[in-house]
């Protein structure tokens, strides 16, 4: 965009801040087909080892008739994290942080892609 800004400017952005559930690109590799990324607008969403100990664990994530995942913001609980959620599967709620503000990068472990039971 090419234009004079002035003093009092201002930009305003709308998102679609809805939870959508991405498949894992398909390739050569059959075990990859059974993956899911929860994405909230912009924002990918992830699994984080000090939150949730069974962060590696395969789930089958809830996906409403309009293929989104109906989740809830919750307190934060994790130290360091901006937003916490609880998503719905079939097997009890998980919760999922921010990947933006997640410490896995100080030896814990984080998931991004979430394993599905192989009947998902």
């Amino acid at each position: 965009m090419s234009r004079e800004w002035t003093e009092g400017d201002q930009i305003a952005l709308t998102l679609d801040m809805k939870c959508v559930a991405i498949e894992a690109p398909k390739g050569s590799d059959p075990e990859s087909h059974h993956y899911k990324a929860l994405q909230w607008g912009p924002l990918v969403l992830a699994r984080d080892e000090n939150r949730d100990p069974n962060y590696n664990q395969p789930v089958n994530i809830i996906v409403d008739a309009n293929g989104l995942v109906p989740i809830r913001n919750v307190r934060v609980m994790l130290q360091g994290a901006h937003l916490e959620f609880v998503v719905p599967t079939t097997d009890g709620d998980i919760v999922m942080t921010d990947y933006a503000s997640i410490d896995g990068w100080n030896g814990s472990h984080i998931n991004t892609w979430v394993q599905l039971t192989i009947d998902n």
